[in-house]
């Protein structure tokens, strides 16, 4: 599912899930964009996701045969270990400058 931005004229994806607009990924080094078309949606529902459905719904759902009722607590805490990796990578390039 996509729509046209009116200020840009980019396709931009939409979550299956929240119906919000896919996060685009910015590489921190290059300010380029590498990645629009979000997450797999599955098992919650088809289709692609935001990061935060997939941090938040997709994830648990994933986790919950393995972790129970502790899948939320499980999948929060991954999704903000990976944001820590991300800006611990962030200040190191940035230090290196």
């Amino acid at each position: 599912m996509t729509r046209i931005n009116p200020l840009t004229g980019k396709e931009i994806h939409i979550c299956v899930i929240c119906k919000g607009d896919i996060d685009h990924h910015i590489d921190p080094t290059t300010g380029e964009c590498y990645w629009i078309i979000g997450h797999n949606a599955a098992p919650v529902k088809d289709g692609r996701c935001c990061d935060t459905c997939n941090a938040t719904a997709v994830m648990t759902a994933r986790l919950k045969p393995m972790f129970g009722d502790r899948a939320a607590d499980v999948a929060v805490g991954l999704a903000s270990a990976q944001k820590m990796s991300l800006e611990a990578l962030k200040k190191i390039q940035e230090e290196e400058e």
